[in-house]
């Protein structure tokens, strides 16, 4: 795929999508003047560049009770 498709597919600039190619973040090949670019390299670098959201946080823990003796009913 061009670099044009790539950069949809990340999103990116082109230029950055040439940056990475450099780089060897992205996997491709050279045309002429054009770069090519794999999709599974694409794939590969939005797997590995997830963003994986925190998980909402636990609702607020209950106090204990310190002395249940103490509570009525209880007492024998």
């Amino acid at each position: 795929m061009s670099t044009a498709q790539a950069g949809e597919m990340l999103p990116a600039s082109e230029p950055t999508i040439r940056k990475y190619l450099q780089e060897g973040k992205l996997r491709g090949y050279r045309v002429g003047k054009l770069y090519k670019v794999s999709v599974e390299s694409i794939k590969d670098y939005r797997r590995e560049h997830a963003v994986i959201p925190n998980p909402p946080p636990s609702p607020p823990r209950r106090p204990r009770r310190r002395f249940r003796a103490m509570r009525p009913g209880l007492c024998t």
